[in-house]
């Protein structure tokens, strides 16, 4: 129960994040997602939170990573170019999360968080190195 709560307040910590708006501002709540969905698929695995909740987090993350993407514009040739990728590849494990949890298949979903946290990382420091520029 206590992974739950932890779960749903790194949730709202994410959605409030998105507020914000800036070059690494945007960076880091993207990276913010990824962390928190690695938080659902680890609660999810572990049998702490229910199916339809990980469905719900996840899909809202997937949301919310689609409209942060689209607001890149300003970020600097390479960072947008790594961001990208990154989110390509975050999306791709977003959505193959959704599909372990559609088909009730934790341990298909291990590998997925690995992926979901190296995302979170690489995100991570692109938001440190636009942070450090300004």
């Amino acid at each position: 129960m206590a992974l739950l709560r932890v779960v749903m307040i790194a949730v709202l910590l994410a959605a409030a994040g998105c507020g914000g708006s800036g070059d690494a501002t945007d960076v880091r709540a993207l990276a913010s997602w990824a962390a928190t969905t690695d938080m659902v698929a680890a609660a999810w695995t572990q049998h702490e939170v229910p199916r339809r909740y990980s469905l719900r987090a996840v899909g809202r993350a997937r949301q919310a990573l689609t409209e942060r993407g689209r607001h890149l514009d300003g970020l600097p040739a390479a960072a947008r170019a790594r961001v990208g990728e990154a989110l390509q590849r975050l999306d791709r494990a977003v959505a193959e999360l959704a599909e372990a949890i559609e088909r009730g298949d934790r341990t298909g979903a291990v590998p997925i968080r690995a992926r979901l946290q190296a995302e979170a990382r690489t995100l991570g420091e692109v938001a440190a190195g636009l942070e450090a520029r300004s």
